[in-house]
């Protein structure tokens, strides 16, 4: 802003030095005609004759210098408009610059309160935050518990291995009925694991909700700049976090949530292992024949669309290049 300033006065003494040079040669020029046309004719001999020059000199003078003065106080005005429309865009940047990082301490200290209510959350085995939710997973969620559901409550003597392997066995409609069955059977048990730890999942998701509604409906953000902020808090998720978020999407409280998911792909980093996930995906989800798939022995729809597992798609939907 300094430097605009220092620059704009150098123009304004520039054109004024340049304009007085003008005056003094038109000056100069005045009196060599008025000379060299009376030269020897006795002039200036009088008091009357002194006047009668002091005319002609004023009179054409006066009239440049006028014009002169006009001129400079046109080009100082111009000058003090850019002056001050600079001013303006530096106001303004610098009100855009505060506003932004005044979104981004907000946006911080709401993700550091939604990490603060996670790590809240504690087991009766003593395991707390995302070791906690690590071990509810592979407790009720994973394919080893969820597997042969129908025979059993939980598959104990089955590792995770072992349930993705029986899961990888089977193809066409039998895998079909298998991840329906499985998949109802864990989202029943996410269910209950909701139910009976509302006080700290429940409030950190309704947390998660409201701050991707707060960045997508910011008015002050593009929609890069959104998807930027959003895949951020993404990046931050670890991988049971982000399991959480898929199983909530399919209870009544998650409903809202899921249109989020599927904006900005918020289950991009969930491809795993995990073979349940993976064939729910794939074998169920995409076999809706455009009919709102419900899984079987449950009454909620599959929440999620495509764009909920890919960013490029995500992005496409949003018009991000």
């Amino acid at each position: 802003m300094e430097k605009n300033k220092e620059g704009l006065g150098d123009k304004i003494l520039g054109k004024l030095l340049i304009l007085i040079f003008v005056v003094f040669l038109i000056a100069v020029t005045i009196f060599a005609i008025y000379f060299v046309r009376f030269w020897g004719a006795g002039l200036l001999d009088t008091t009357d004759e002194f006047g009668q020059f002091g005319d002609y000199i004023g009179g054409l003078i006066n009239p440049i210098v006028g014009l002169v003065t006009v001129v400079l106080i046109f080009f100082t005005i111009r000058i003090q408009q850019r002056e001050l429309q600079a001013s303006l865009r530096e106001m303004k940047h610098a009100n855009l610059a505060a506003a932004r990082m005044s979104f981004e301490q907000s946006l911080f200290a709401w993700l550091e309160n939604y990490h603060a209510q996670i790590r809240e959350i504690e087991l009766s085995n003593g395991k707390r935050g995302r070791m906690a939710l690590n071990s509810l997973y592979m407790d009720y969620l994973s394919p080893a518990s969820t597997a042969l559901c129908k025979a059993k409550d939980k598959v104990s003597a089955y590792t995770d291995y072992d349930g993705n392997q029986l899961l990888l066995s089977l193809s066409g409609n039998k895998k079909k009925v298998a991840v329906e069955s499985s998949m109802s059977y864990a989202i029943l048990k996410y269910e209950q694991i909701y139910r009976e730890n509302r006080e700290y999942i429940g409030a950190a998701f309704r947390t998660l909700y409201r701050l991707f509604k707060w960045i997508d409906e910011s008015q002050q953000l593009t929609a890069k700049e959104k998807w930027h902020y959003c895949a951020l808090i993404r990046s931050q998720l670890s991988w049971s976090e982000t399991l959480f978020i898929y199983f909530n999407g399919f209870i009544v409280e998650g409903k809202k949530m899921a249109h989020y998911v599927n904006t900005y792909a918020l289950l991009d980093n969930l491809e795993t292992s995990d073979e349940l996930i993976n064939s729910a995906r794939y074998e169920v989800s995409l076999n809706k024949n455009g009919e709102t798939y419900k899984i079987p022995g449950y009454v909620h729809p599959w929440p999620y669309t495509t764009e909920a597992f890919e960013s490029t798609a995500a992005k496409l939907a949003l018009g991000i290049r």
